[in-house]
């Protein structure tokens, strides 16, 4: 297959699924909000802004392991390769456990912070540890996406 039907191949499709992810979720919040009505909704946003701030601590790790993957892989050197992913899970596993403890100080205190409805204070805790343990669980098990995604790197 040419590098053009490729690129091309490679260009449609992360545009097709960025394209469908913002259709799922243009058509996916009416249908949440109506299910869920206005409060639960609202808390359903306040959660999930929060602890979308944690991708700023990815501080553009991913990015540069794409590249650097990508370049050693290219020129065969298998050592800076090992370097690079070692390094990279041992920095995002610290980032994961650093994340854990605003996650636990949040869930216990998101009533102290936020005027939540007492209907929905144990259901706002849950929410908070489900959704921040996963995001920063998903730096350390997330990591390996980024080599995959360039080439064929077995890192077990």
């Amino acid at each position: 297959m040419s590098l053009l039907i490729r690129s091309l191949k490679n260009v449609t499709s992360s545009w097709a699924g960025l394209g469908l992810n913002i259709a799922v979720g243009f058509f996916l919040s009416p249908f949440i909000l109506h299910h869920l009505g206005d409060d639960a909704f609202g808390l359903w946003v306040l959660i999930f802004s929060l602890t979308g701030y944690y991708g700023i601590f990815d501080f553009g790790i991913r990015s540069s392991l794409i590249r650097y993957v990508s370049k050693f892989q290219a020129t065969g050197d298998k050592e800076q390769l090992a370097r690079l992913i070692n390094t990279s899970l041992f920095t995002y596993t610290c980032l994961g456990a650093i994340l854990m403890v605003p996650t636990v100080l949040g869930g216990f205190f998101v009533d102290r912070l936020f005027h939540i409805p007492p209907a929905f204070l144990h259901d706002a805790r849950i929410l908070f540890f489900l959704v921040g343990f996963s995001l920063a669980l998903g730096f350390p098990l997330g990591s390996p996406a980024a080599f995959w995604k360039v080439c064929n790197v077995s890192i077990f």
